[in-house]
């Protein structure tokens, strides 16, 4: 029934002479239908089907790693931030963590620290940035490195960006802050993990970074609030129609705030009826 109520009310918006509006009807059926035609062999002319999606990722990158790709497109205006020492030194071996092509070089630096002396994972974290910088250089030295590979061993700048909209992966975010005074949701976020234990994150986005590395590339990020789903039956539950609730009382206690913009998916948060927060 509605198919054909919303066809009718196409049909009804080509009437131009209230007299004859059956012979205004044929007359826009024909102009439309030539239009569409000749649109498809138009290059260089935005059309209905070439135009972008309202929430699609409108930037070109001709960037060869993956970090690089697919970063997202912003929108509105940027405040200049200036990220703690801790904060700022997670982010960016957040990012080294993420790429694959600096996955063999942390097996060969995991390799060197053991042949050398056995030291806590958290040690060998911390150095592994300051090892990847002059083993990539020394690979510059002898021409055996990309840029792209040696402005991610330098490192980004300290000038960060934060955003409060970003469009990546077909989905609009937007910060939670910004939220406070709309009705849309744009803040709910799913990111699937690769461990065992956990394999879906959830939680609200509250910021968006834009770190810059030499030749202007760049990399978004999210710091999200996490729930907590290590605990069944506290943090979370799965009712047996399969819909997850979360508690909004429980956060997660991790040291990982970040999450690359690219990994991330929206979800949609509603009030359960059935059990408060």
């Amino acid at each position: 029934m509605y198919p054909f109520e919303r066809h009718m009310g196409t049909l009804k918006s080509y009437v131009r002479n209230q007299n004859c509006p059956e012979g205004s009807i044929v007359e826009g059926y024909l102009a439309e239908e030539s239009l569409t035609f000749c649109s498809r062999y138009l290059k260089n002319i935005s059309t209905k089907f070439n135009r972008p999606a309202r929430n699609g990722d409108e930037s070109v990158s001709n960037a060869e790693m993956s970090i690089f790709k697919n970063s997202g497109q912003t929108k509105g205006g940027s405040k200049t931030i200036t990220l703690s020492h801790d904060a700022f030194k997670q982010a960016c071996m957040y990012v080294l963590q993420n790429c694959e092509e600096v996955c063999s070089f942390m097996e060969q630096h995991a390799k060197e620290i053991e042949r050398q002396s056995s030291r806590r994972a958290e040690r060998r974290n911390n150095d592994f940035t300051v090892w990847f910088r002059a083993h990539i250089l020394q690979l510059a030295a002898q021409e055996n490195a990309n840029n792209e590979l040696i402005s991610l061993a330098i490192g980004p700048g300290p000038v960060v960006y934060r955003y409060s909209i970003l469009m990546v992966n077909g989905f609009r975010f937007q910060t939670k802050d910004l939220e406070s005074i709309r009705k849309t949701q744009n803040n709910g976020v799913l990111v699937r993990g690769d461990d065992s234990d956990f394999k879906e994150y959830y939680g609200v986005l509250e910021d968006i970074y834009e770190i810059s590395y030499m030749g202007n590339r760049k990399v978004y990020l999210f710091r999200y609030h996490w729930w907590d789903v290590a605990h069944l039956g506290k943090g979370y539950k799965i009712d047996k129609y399969g819909f997850t609730s979360m508690n909004t009382r429980c956060g997660l206690n991790t040291n990982e705030p970040f999450v690359l913009a690219s990994q991330s998916e929206q979800v949609f948060y509603v009030n359960g009826m059935v059990d408060k927060d």
